[in-house]
């Protein structure tokens, strides 16, 4: 009884609210629009403001900001200038966007430059993200109810936030796409799981996993890997002949619908329905850094977020509690991996930790709610298996502020030594 009404999604959010709100009040972290974030956000502001998707006074006020050039090396083939990001999280932050609006409407306040990018802008973005952020930890705190006990799935998601890059990512950087990723993605998961229990499965469920399929990939193209969760479960609702095999296209085509969004911008920007906008020498099927994006000192999975190691760990240990979701899972870990290891910047460019993979969090979860099921009869091991993630959890805390304090260089490579150091010089400091 204690259970049921101590880990619930209600104490889950409280629980979030109140630690982000402290972590924001004692770090006062400095939010703006700049960087991948700006690249999300010019499709919103460009389309509201001016009425087009031309990014010519966005860009030169970036360019006059930060001394880049992205006015003359983002033309495209056919006069254009390019984005390279995605148009999902500009989509998803226009209620955010609205609000900031109106409040700069009734204030009175004049823009210093461009409309859209003051103080009041840059607050309710990141504001939004954080919301999405706490969505998605309530998306993804359904699934793994459906599947393991309210406890376990309370604890583990906890734990994915706090010794994961998202927690940096949520305070230090949400005008990112990290925490929509993350929650589009717990959202999947957690409609993917509803279907594959569910006895009866109607068309509108079938409409609403495709919805979120679609926006997963809007959100972040290479995500798309995420779909073959929902596949092996419809796959498998076909063999015991829960639907039948066209059925199977109606998710299929509802995702590709919502994805249209985006092809038609490829289509207006570079004069293509489908690209790779960052260019054909982003992706290099050659040479696949595998070990480096798990293990590099440069932004490595597990060497920046050792911690995550115990969510694998479980995964492989619940194999004989579900095959199907283990190998489902398994392969969306290890297709995130390939694909991150296939591009140029594997390790992220300018990031903490794997950013890339903060997608993939459900999977680490799944295996972390296993370990806490199994190891809850056994008090003296769920004891150890909770000690040790508190450790990472302050782990991660001290990493991540290491980097304000210019103990750690997030915009390049650093060393192991530099590193592993950081959260000590902290804690001495």
């Amino acid at each position: 009884m204690f259970n049921k009404v101590l880990f619930t999604r209600f104490s889950l959010v409280i629980f979030l609210v109140a630690s982000i709100s402290c972590l924001l009040f004692l770090l006062r972290p400095n939010w703006e629009i700049r960087g991948d974030g700006h690249g999300y956000y010019v499709y919103l502001r460009s389309a509201y403001f001016d009425h087009n998707l031309d990014f010519h006074n966005e860009y030169s006020r970036y360019d006059q900001l930060y001394g880049t050039n992205f006015s003359q090396s983002t033309v495209t083939s056919i006069g254009k200038l390019g984005n390279p990001f995605a148009v999902g999280l500009s989509i998803f932050w226009l209620p955010f966007f609205l609000i900031a609006r109106i409040i700069e409407y009734f204030s009175g306040s004049v823009p210093v430059d461009l409309s859209g990018f003051s103080i009041v802008y840059q607050l309710f973005l990141g504001f939004g993200s954080i919301v999405y952020g706490l969505i998605g930890s309530v998306f993804l705190f359904s699934g793994l109810k459906k599947l393991f006990s309210g406890r376990a799935a309370w604890l583990s998601i906890l734990a994915v936030i706090f010794i994961s890059p998202l927690l940096h990512y949520l305070i230090y950087e949400p005008l990112m796409s990290s925490a929509l990723s993350f929650a589009i993605n717990a959202g999947l998961f957690w409609y993917t799981v509803k279907i594959y229990q569910a006895e009866k499965i109607s068309r509108k469920n079938l409409l609403i996993l495709g919805l979120l399929g679609g926006l997963v990939v809007l959100v972040r193209w290479q995500e798309i890997l995420i779909w073959l969760v929902p596949l092996f479960i419809l796959i498998r609702k076909f063999k015991e002949r829960k639907i039948k095999l066209v059925e199977i296209f109606l998710p299929l085509t509802t995702a590709f619908i919502c994805f249209l969004v985006q092809l038609f911008i490829w289509k207006d920007l570079y004069g293509s329905w489908l690209l790779i906008p960052q260019g054909a020498g982003f992706m290099d099927w050659t040479q696949f850094k595998i070990l480096p994006v798990l293990f590099s000192s440069w932004h490595g999975l597990f060497s920046w977020s050792p911690f995550l190691l115990l969510g694998l760990i479980g995964l492989f240990w619940s194999y004989k509690k579900d095959k199907l979701l283990f190998y489902a899972l398994l392969l969306v870990f290890c297709g995130q991996v390939f694909v991150n290891a296939s591009t140029v910047d594997w390790y992220g460019g300018t990031a903490f930790g794997a950013r890339k993979m903060i997608g993939t969090l459900f999977v680490f979860a799944y295996g972390l709610a296993f370990l806490f099921d199994y190891f809850y009869e056994k008090k003296f091991w769920f004891y150890i298996l909770m000690f040790i993630l508190l450790f990472g959890v302050v782990w991660n805390f001290l990493l991540m502020i290491s980097a304000p304090l210019g103990y750690l260089s997030l915009t390049g490579p650093v060393s192991y030594p530099e590193l592993y150091s950081a959260p000590l010089k902290v804690l001495l400091k």
